[in-house]
């Protein structure tokens, strides 16, 4: 087998995408928390004797801020039952990510879920980890549940009313309406102990609009209304019985004040936590953590903690308890974490540890002796709280072995890709299998003889299936190096914009060591860019003579600045401005909808007028592209109204699409277009899926190809510096456009609204599909555009394919990789970095995202000039 030197980059783009993912596999923690079976064993809970609650309530609002219930307008029977001592409030903080299904699963069984579940947050899969629904399932005690179907990851349930679709964004009404219905006849039923509410209506609006838009408190004032018929109900139950029944309201994450969830803002990772019911001691000074739930509900209730539960107790939940078992129950716990902590890490406990039991000594001797029950009570919970957070960072484990594999192989590819050598001339690469065999036999024995013991490696076969693949990576990595050292050549470009270029890309390279420089990654692009929009437009300033020239320069070249200098304002994003209202805020306001619709339509004008000129291939696709506009108005005028739900409009919308694609294909088949219209038809669905205010985006990038591409031409003379120069300056733009959409480093910035455009039911590919167009579509049309005008140039200058593809190829591996491994390598030595999950991780997924799409782009673009 032969590969062609011209194929060398898209081997090494591959190799590279194939190390960041075993790379992300090793880096991204999995939960490694240790069992332990409760030191409250059936029998000693029995001794302990505690007052145990009669039936529970959990009732969770998605996405409820801490300051969204703290308003009294928004609860005002949350705060009348508050005042009367009905009642407690207290405070929770959550850890990442801030997604539903991790949220509840830490909440359940006390431990931190992996920071990869945010990728399993749609998935059904059962859960395996014991929880408190486990050990109350094990008692026979009933559990019915309503609300998100995140819930039946638990499998035993007497009875549930899951929503059909619960990730659907767009109902804010109907799924909490079934949940309250569902309400109203459980609490007419007598054989349950636990009843779980989920509304997610509040989440739904974040997530369209934001946590101040005027649905929110007419949403919060239903679900206060849901509370007054809960806590009624159970006010005529606990005046019947000893034991009392209890409402627990909170919340699984926050909501970020953009809308949305899963970073790491203080709004999206403090909730509230409210005992309803029962009269117990509020405290808005301490910050409980999540975990701490699961062994706190474990206790009222009498069960067992969950065996991997790391939390500590919560103290104020305590109630009804004399206080020798509330000293019994925080002693029990403490020692039950001693247990779970590291012997190295544990000596400050222990004697913190025999202090408190000396005090817990002398207070059963003397119970009159409040100082000695404090002191005890004190240590064991600030010893137990520590101890926790300590647990929490150690669950975490970050698998070396494939962090470094990755790391290496990624190194040594952008050493390969970064040697400077004649392209033309470097040989094709012939591939002897049995070369593989004692490199891969040479990693497979260094794990036998040394990775194992270092890495504390098994021998599965998951790892040795990794071994396997990274050997024969190595092996062809390391003979595209040898075939381009052996045609080094130092000399890079002949023109100075290159290598100012070059330097800019350095610089970003560089910047990603910053977490400060990650989370406003958008300035480094605007700052680049915009320098960049000022050379080009000094270059066509420079050489023209006559007024007619120079006013022709400032007719093309101002408009477009002045357009870049709009739209860079309409969306804000990043870290510390992300808050600031921006033009987008200011046109989604009531007063403001006229503006709006003015904005679509000379969106959809320009958009239209763009397209007919440059991409409309044939008169009579005309037609159908005029119409997809019309529909397109339709849709984003609608959106602007309370319902989302847009079907008839998107159905108008799809049958353009389908009416250009079927007219492609027959005048295809009949030789009568060579044009695919793909390009047409992807702006179009941008455009579809895009917010209201940001379907110009495609006009914008469009026009900023066609200027770049002219100065391009005016500037350089070399052919092959004129195509390096459009890639480097096509791909900064697809970054800049990226951050223009509002996106960030962040994964709360992911507008999953996009991904339910014109669906009334969930359908998880779809999703999938929509959500990536959306939030890489500036990347992506970048890059579609760089090769329409690279088609163009080799066809004006009858350049070879073989030349475009392999300088195409060449750079965009250069820029994605270089960066790429540059920042794993910082985040390898960072892994211990106080933001490592709430700044470089989701910078991490994004580069591997990115990449990964690169990939597929250029595999497209070989697919298309090979046939």
């Amino acid at each position: 087998m032969t590969i062609k030197s011209e194929n060398f980059y898209l081997v090494l783009l591959t190799a590279s995408v194939i190390s960041s993912f075993f790379f992300c596999i090793g880096f991204f923690p999995y939960s490694n928390v240790k069992k332990l079976k409760s030191e409250l064993s059936n029998n000693e809970l029995e001794k302990l004797n505690l007052p145990k609650i009669n039936r529970s309530i959990l009732m969770l609002i998605d996405a409820l801020r801490l300051d969204l219930i703290s308003d009294r307008n928004n609860f005002p029977f949350v705060h009348e039952v508050l005042n009367k001592g009905d009642g407690c409030m207290l405070q929770m903080k959550v850890n990442l990510p801030t997604v539903t299904k991790p949220r509840i699963t830490a909440m359940t069984s006390g431990t931190v879920p992996s920071f990869l579940d945010v990728a399993k947050n749609f998935a059904k899969n059962k859960i395996k980890i014991d929880t408190f629904l486990h050990q109350m399932n094990a008692r026979n005690q009933k559990i019915v549940f309503a609300g998100d179907d995140t819930w039946l990851m638990f499998p035993f349930f007497t009875r549930h009313y899951a929503n059909r679709d619960s990730l659907f964004v767009n109902d804010f009404y109907e799924g909490d309406l079934n949940i309250t219905r569902s309400l109203a006849y459980e609490l007419k039923q007598n054989d349950w102990k636990l009843l779980i509410l989920h509304y997610l209506g509040l989440d739904h609006i974040g997530h369209v609009f934001n946590p101040f838009h005027e649905l929110i408190q007419p949403k919060l004032q239903e679900m206060d209304q849901v509370i007054k018929t809960i806590v009624e109900k159970l006010s005529e139950w606990n005046s019947k019985s000893k034991e009392k029944s209890i409402l627990i309201l909170t919340s699984d994450h926050g909501m970020r004040n953009a809308g949305g969830h899963s970073g790491s803002s203080i709004a999206e990772t403090h909730i509230p936590l409210l005992i309803l019911g029962h009269n117990c001691t509020s405290n808005d000074k301490e910050f409980y953590n999540q975990i701490d739930l699961a062994t706190t509900f474990s206790i009222m209730n009498g069960l067992q903690i969950p065996e991997s539960s790391i939390g500590a107790v919560i103290p104020e939940l305590l109630f009804n308890m004399e206080p020798i078992k509330q000293l019994n129950v925080v002693k029990i716990i403490n020692e039950r974490l001693l247990k779970m902590i590291e012997h190295d890490k544990s000596e400050e406990f222990v004697l913190k540890h025999k202090k408190a039991s000396s005090y817990f000594e002398i207070y059963t001797k003397d119970t009159k002796n409040k100082n000695a029950f404090e002191t005890s009570f004190k240590l064991f919970m600030e010893s137990s709280k520590e101890i926790s957070e300590i647990l929490a960072q150690q669950s975490l484990d970050v698998n070396l072995f494939y962090v470094l594999l990755g790391l290496f192989m990624n190194i040594f590819i952008a050493i390969t890709i970064i040697l400077p050598s004649d392209l033309f001339k470097v040989k094709d690469l012939k591939i002897d299998y049995k070369k593989f065999i004692p490199v891969i036999a040479v990693l497979i024995a260094l794990k036998f003889l040394i990775f194992n013991e270092i890495f504390n490696q098994t021998n599965d076969l998951k790892s040795f299936i990794v071994v396997i693949i990274m050997g024969i990576l190595l092996r062809l990595v390391g003979d595209i190096f040898i075939l381009k050292l052996d045609r080094y050549k130092l000399h890079l470009f002949d023109n100075d914009i290159l290598y100012l270029l070059l330097i800019g890309h350095i610089f970003f390279t560089i910047s990603v060591a910053s977490s400060s420089f990650i989370e406003e990654e958008h300035q480094i692009w605007y700052y680049l860019c915009n320098a960049m929009f000022i050379l080009l437009t000094f270059y066509e300033f420079r050489g023209r003579k006559s007024l007619e020239s120079f006013m022709n320069v400032i007719a093309q070249c101002i408009p477009v600045l002045l357009i870049h200098i709009f739209i860079r304002r309409m969306n804000q994003t990043g870290d510390k401005w992300i808050n600031v209202p921006d033009i987008g805020d200011w046109l989604h306001k009531n007063e403001n909808e006229d503006w709006l619709n003015l904005l679509i339509v000379v969106s959809i004008f320009l958009s239209l007028s763009w397209l007919a000129v440059k991409h409309v291939h044939g008169i009579v696709l005309l037609p159908f592209v005029i119409l997809a506009h019309v529909a397109l108005y339709l849709h984003h005028t609608r959106s602007l109204v309370t319902e989302r739900i847009d079907i008839s409009n998107t159905t108008l919308f799809w049958i353009s699409i389908a009416l250009i694609i079927s007219i492609t294909v027959i005048q295809r088949l009949q030789q009568k277009m060579q044009n695919s219209n793909f390009f047409l038809i992807f702006v179009l669905i941008s455009m579809l899926l895009h917010q209201p205010q940001n379907i110009g985006l495609c006009f914008c990038i469009g026009i900023t190809s066609m200027l770049i591409n002219h100065a391009v031409h005016r500037m350089i003379k070399n052919t092959h510096e004129k195509i390096i120069a459009k890639i480097f300056m096509h791909w900064w733009i697809g970054k800049m456009f990226y951050f223009y959409q509002g996106n960030s480093n962040s994964l709360s910035t992911i507008d999953t609204n996009a991904g339910f455009v014109g669906q009334s039911h969930v359908h998880l590919p779809i999703i999938f599909i929509f959500s990536t167009i959306n939030t890489f579509n500036g990347q992506i049309m970048s890059i579609i555009l760089l090769v329409i005008s690279l088609i163009e140039d080799s066809k004006r200058l009858m350049l070879d394919s073989k030349t475009v593809t392999l300088l195409l190829t060449k750079w965009i591996s250069f820029l994605t990789i270089i960066p790429s491994t540059s920042f794993l390598v910082i985040i390898t030595l960072l892994r211990h970095h106080l933001f490592i999950w709430s700044v470089f991780s989701p910078k991490l997924l994004y580069d591997f995202c990115t990449n990964f799409l690169v990939l597929i782009a250029m595999l497209i673009v070989k697919f298309m000039i090979k046939y």
